[in-house]
């Protein structure tokens, strides 16, 4: 599955794709990734990688510019009108702004393509960068922690 956003494509794992491994495997060795998505992320990554023909939940997917993998998402949950998501740069491209770029672009297809009223982002609360990128982006901090966003921000 592949799905064009504005600039960058969202599509599903495909294990003959050697980006696609080298960006999988790499995991494994990043640290600072390790720390905000924790055991459970690294324990079930080949369900969670695993291909798929439409979004699904619980699914990782990644965010390719010109073929190379910049990042991913994981869809947590989805409701009739809300999501949550989760994502994550890769460590070559942390940084430079793919962060904002990448949460953009999967905002606004979720938004404008998906129906989507309100998307919610499970950051750690010690990720300074991904909560600055959040908020640059309108994602406003709930009672309980949670950043979202809604269609009619």
């Amino acid at each position: 599955m592949k799905i064009n956003l504005e600039t960058l494509i969202l599509s599903s794992y495909d294990d003959n794709n050697k980006n696609h491994r080298l960006f999988k495997y790499g995991l494994s060795n990043d640290t600072e990734f390790q720390k905000y998505f924790g055991q459970f992320f690294m324990k079930n990554i080949d369900e969670i990688f695993a291909e798929s023909e439409s979004l699904e939940i619980n699914k990782a997917y990644l965010i390719e510019e010109e073929k190379e993998v910049i990042g991913m998402i994981r869809i947590f949950e989805k409701r009739s009108n809300s999501i949550n998501l989760q994502y994550a740069v890769s460590k070559e491209y942390r940084r430079l702004g793919y962060g904002k770029k990448i949460l953009e672009e999967v905002t606004n297809f979720f938004i404008r393509v998906e129906n989507i009223d309100c998307i919610k982002l499970d950051i750690d609360k010690y990720n300074n960068g991904s909560i600055k990128c959040a908020e640059s982006l309108d994602f406003v901090k709930d009672t309980n922690g949670i950043y979202s966003k809604n269609r009619w921000i």
